[in-house]
């Protein structure tokens, strides 16, 4: 291992939990868990109270005549339950069964059933990925979810499920923690409702503690998953709402107070969480693409509200007219200002001793102009260890400054981060004097901006000159100015212009040209949408892409602008649409 190795890797692990170095000790040197198959037949199972309302359905992944789609990639069962020329998460997908609940499961319900039956003898206990304490945990709520709709989950089908609950006591992901776990916990609590044995009881009661505990862990003040990514945030703001569904058709105050309290728990939180869900959503109904976040994976905020709705979860939406939205313990802010919705970046990237869905995003943003997304992040498209899961992590495919070739936070392999970025000096206000909006050439800011968001990082403090990235966002109706300075500790602010620039990546759909006098015009179906104009020495259009999805990737144009000075003006002007 070289110095260099070592500084990252302890940086990487020195943030970890006791909990989660024993656990990753302890699965690490004994075999998976070994349970005992014998159950009492036939299984018994709980009396509902109620019928539980609709969940919220998903898209469609399973196409017929045993045909799948998980990631925009199709494939089948013709190389069985684990095909090893599928990546990793698409063989995950294939073991979630979130298919039971997508919009089509009617039409496709005796085949999908079959898929079940046929799961079972293909996936004994322990064997396959199919095993692993995430798709276990995903796969036993959504066969529940299958069977409390009404379908039929047959007594072969019903003794699996017990022994896959069986065999996920035994398997929790302490060395992981985070969603992981709090998914292990749903499923365990849904098992325990689930089943009617004093085993299963057990399960309950190990599940609920563990909500319990994780729910003020994992939920921010501001109502934000802990991990920081909209994606993630909304599986989250999902998995609540499933199990107040599942616990309240249970009749979870009959199994015991702690889970009726539970209940309370899940229903009295979920009115922040979907508010923080609608405030980090774009016009366009899809979520911002912090750290990893890709569309169809989490259901959208307008189908969780409905599900919400149906529940009988009372919230009050975020106001239109409210120019500035701050969720402070997550670090995002939503500016909406005349026809446009800027999202920002001014937080962490996620909890010290988890961020493995974390991106060196700091200070970057997305804008939606006239309801259509302009500024896009480059979007998540794997999760496999390689050069493109390090490109998407990276600053540089970020709406923000890279320093000297360097990401601000050291995102490596595919879930792991060294040395990282940590936000100072937040400032943000809305102006009591409304007007125009503009920036001198040292940054400062003109008087009248209808709105301004300040902040400053330290992922770059390690370089020689011990550099401050700061950068302001401020403006009005009709314009966004973002101001960018690199300060110097000790030293010389360095500016090649290969290695140190701003980045802004436009959505598939928009044509970027530089006039010959350096403004850049940015245009969509034949109509000018922005001038934008720059400090910086001579921008760079790129041709690039943007990957909303897992497994996807549309083309885009990339616009790179290096410094001239340590101060770099970035001017939007919206007026062309008047």
């Amino acid at each position: 291992m070289t110095p260099s190795q070592a500084v990252r890797l302890f940086h990487t692990v020195r943030h970890l939990k006791p909990v989660q170095v024993l656990y990753r000790a302890k699965y690490g040197v004994l075999p998976r868990a070994r349970i005992s198959e014998h159950i009492d037949r036939p299984v018994r199972t709980s009396k509902r109270e109620a019928e539980p309302v609709p969940f919220a359905a998903g898209p469609d992944e399973y196409l017929g005549d045993g045909r799948f789609r998980f990631l925009n990639c199709d494939g089948d069962l013709s190389d069985g339950w684990n095909p090893p020329h599928h990546s990793r998460l698409w063989r995950y997908n294939l073991h979630y069964f979130n298919y039971l609940n997508q919009l089509t499961r009617e039409r496709h319900a005796p085949a999908l059933g079959m898929l079940i039956d046929d799961w079972i003898a293909a996936n004994p206990v322990g064997a396959g990925a199919g095993w692993e304490p995430y798709p276990l945990s995903l796969r036993i709520v959504n066969w529940i979810k299958w069977a409390s709709a009404g379908q039929l989950l047959p007594d072969d089908a019903r003794a699996s499920l017990y022994l896959q609950a069986r065999y996920l006591a035994q398997r929790l992901e302490y060395h992981l923690l985070g969603n992981h776990l709090f998914a292990n916990a749903k499923a365990l609590v849904c098992a325990g409702l689930f089943f009617d044995t004093p085993e299963a009881a057990n399960w309950l009661s190990a599940g609920l503690a563990i909500l319990r505990e994780e729910l003020p862990r994992q939920m921010l003040d501001d109502g934000g998953h802990f991990e920081l990514s909209p994606m993630y945030h909304a599986i989250f703001v999902e998995d609540l709402l499933d199990i107040v569904n599942l616990a309240t058709s249970a009749g979870a105050r009959r199994h015991s107070a702690d889970a009726a309290a539970c209940l309370a728990l899940a229903r009295e939180h979920l009115p922040r969480t979907l508010d923080w869900l609608c405030t980090m959503t774009h016009p366009d109904g899809e979520i911002a693409q912090f750290n990893d976040a890709a569309f169809g994976i989490a259901r959208p905020y307008a189908v969780l509200a409905q599900y919400a709705q149906r529940l009988g979860i009372v919230w009050r939406e975020p106001s239109g007219a409210q120019t500035l939205k701050s969720l402070d313990a997550s670090g995002y802010v939503r500016a909406e200002c005349g026809k446009y919705v800027a999202l920002l970046d001014i937080g962490r990237i996620g909890p010290d001793y988890l961020p493995g869905h974390a991106h060196a995003d700091t200070l970057s943003f997305e804008l939606s102009l006239e309801g259509r997304r302009m500024i896009v992040d480059a979007g998540t498209s794997t999760y496999a260890a390689g050069d493109q899961r390090m490109i998407e992590r990276g600053t540089a495919a970020h709406n923000t400054v890279t320093y000297e070739a360097q990401s601000s936070s050291d995102v490596w392999s595919a879930f792991r981060v060294g040395r990282r970025a940590y936000p100072i000096d937040v400032d943000l206000h809305v102006a009591k004097n409304p007007g125009r909006s503009g920036a001198r050439q040292d940054g400062a800011i003109h008087a009248g901006a209808d709105w301004y968001v300040s902040a400053a990082h330290t992922g770059y403090l390690h370089l020689p000159g011990q550099i401050v990235h700061r950068r302001t966002w401020h403006g009005d109706a009709d314009t966004l100015v973002v101001v960018d300075q690199l300060h110097s500790m000790s030293g010389r602010v360095a500016t090649d212009a290969d290695r140190t620039f701003a980045t802004l990546r436009f959505a598939p759909g928009f044509d970027v040209v530089q006039r010959a006098d350096g403004e850049i015009i940015v245009s969509a179906d034949g109509m000018v949408r922005c001038r934008l104009t720059h400090t910086g020495a001579a921008a760079r259009i790129i041709d690039d892409f943007h990957h909303p999805c897992f497994g996807m990737k549309l083309p885009c144009k990339l616009l790179r602008v290096p410094f001239l000075h340590p101060t770099l003006v970035t001017r939007l002007s919206f007026r062309t649409l008047a």
